[in-house]
């Protein structure tokens, strides 16, 4: 007995079902309210027969519903004649807005379902489809798939792989790499030569570029590989390539490079603190202990490093000036020496001993240096130091003022974070009680001495 008829009458068993549920729903519950909407669900009807059985299903189930709501749902109920201009208006507007429904949900089903004729097609003896199912394959395939001939022009190309120009795959065809990727063209052209000449594959070449958007720009990284394609007899037709997209990755890789920077250069600050602190505890003799812990932030946390103690008379005193390169500490005393800071100078150490504030300076532009340095001679010369960035701190003990400690970038090109500027505020405040404390024995020790003579 032939079934052949039962998928083409599927369709329309689906829409009389879903019709029925609907009529039954609304009978018992909605029809109360149902006055003004009479049409109400029955759209939802029409959709689903459409998009599940197309056209003729979507027209049978719009006829049915225009039926079934004259007869139950419109004056005069229970019959099928239309006495009322308002009745008849209603259901020509429906009708209107289902064909609608039906034409738009039809042309979506279209484009939204595969091609029957290509993916379920079975294979013949022969396999006469079979390029037409490697043309499927290429084109839905995630990854970029190409094909260029012995010209090493563009033969074949799949959306993917031509994403990279931002053209569509036919664009590509008959041109080269250096027409359609001329910022790519010198890494890949090179590649492709060498393949059609030797054979041998290149594979996880790393390529990237950056894509523009009015979103921002984005950097985009892929692995191409490239093999010579020949056939049966030996003969070379052209180069074939497949592409993967590794911008996630490379972003992953980036983010946990950054990371394992991020605890190392942590980790090496706590070093440095605990390294500090065991100088500053070791002795009572400040000026020594604070000499060797500007050495050795340098160049741990800094590229010069400076140390200025308030003396009894209100003086300040440059204790210690660190640097890699000798002759610049000499320098550096002898720039101190000539150019005393004055204690009403706005900027100067004498305020941030006084106020108390820590200074971070991320960046030192030109214009900084013009702003703080008046002298022409005094600023030609921190020009040519290529200062980078900067830390004044103070040492607070006791709420009062004891000195300074400078810490400055140059050199290394690097720049002072927020996480810099805590650790140089935790170094100063452990500085600073080590002063206070040595100058606390010395005061005893001094009382000592008198109380005995």
């Amino acid at each position: 007995m032939p079934t052949n008829w039962l998928p083409k009458l599927t369709p329309y068993i689906l829409a009389l079902t879903t019709i029925l549920l609907v009529l039954t729903f609304k009978l018992a519950v909605i029809r109360p309210l149902d006055a003004d909407t009479p049409f109400m669900l029955f759209y939802a009807v029409v959709v689903v027969s459409t998009w599940y059985g197309g056209v003729f299903p979507g027209v049978f189930s719009a006829m049915v519903c225009t039926f079934l709501t004259i007869t139950f749902f419109l004056p005069p109920y229970n019959n099928f004649l239309l006495t009322e201009p308002e009745s008849l208006l209603k259901v020509s507007v429906f009708l209107f807005e289902t064909t609608i429904i039906i034409y738009l949900v039809h042309s979506l089903r279209k484009v939204r379902e595969p091609a029957p004729q290509v993916i379920n097609a079975p294979l013949t003896d022969n396999y006469k489809d079979d390029a037409l199912l490697l043309n499927m394959i290429q084109i839905t395939a995630p990854i970029g798939m190409c094909f260029w001939d012995r010209t090493l022009r563009y033969v074949r190309i799949n959306p993917v792989m031509a994403a990279l120009s931002g053209l569509n795959p036919a664009a590509h065809i008959g041109r080269t790499v250096e027409e359609m990727l001329p910022q790519l063209s010198s890494k890949m052209q090179a590649a492709l030569i060498s393949v059609l000449d030797s054979g041998i594959p290149v594979l996880n070449q790393e390529i990237e570029q950056t894509r523009h958007s009015i979103f921002g720009d984005t950097q985009q990284h892929f692995l191409i590989s490239y093999y010579r394609v020949r056939n049966g007899s030996g003969e070379t037709f052209g180069v074939g390539a497949i592409m993967l997209d590794i911008t996630d990755r490379k972003k992953a890789e980036e983010e946990k490079a950054k990371l394992i920077a991020d605890l190392q250069r942590r980790r090496e600050q706590l070093d440095f603190l605990v390294r500090a602190s065991e100088i500053l505890n070791s002795s009572l003799d400040y000026e020594t202990t604070l000499r060797s812990v500007a050495e050795i932030a340098v160049p741990t946390i800094a590229d010069w490093c400076a140390v200025d103690i308030l003396q009894p008379n209100g003086q300040v005193e440059r204790l210690a000036v660190t640097h890699i390169d000798p002759t610049k500490v000499s320098w550096a005393y002898d720039i101190s020496r000539k150019y005393p800071p004055k204690p009403d100078e706005p900027g100067g150490v004498y305020q941030i001993i006084r106020s108390g504030v820590p200074e971070l300076y991320r960046d030192i532009p030109d214009e900084l240096l013009v702003s703080a340095i008046k002298d022409p001679e005094m600023l030609a010369m921190f020009r040519g130091l290529g200062l980078k960035s900067a830390m004044n701190l103070p040492l607070l003990a006791r709420g009062r003022g004891v000195g300074m400690l400078q810490l400055v970038m140059a050199e290394s090109g690097r720049h002072y974070t927020e996480d810099d500027f805590t650790l140089g505020q935790e170094l100063a405040s452990r500085a600073a009680i080590a002063i206070d404390n040595a100058q606390l024995f010395r005061e005893a020790t001094q009382l000592d001495d008198k109380k005995l003579k």
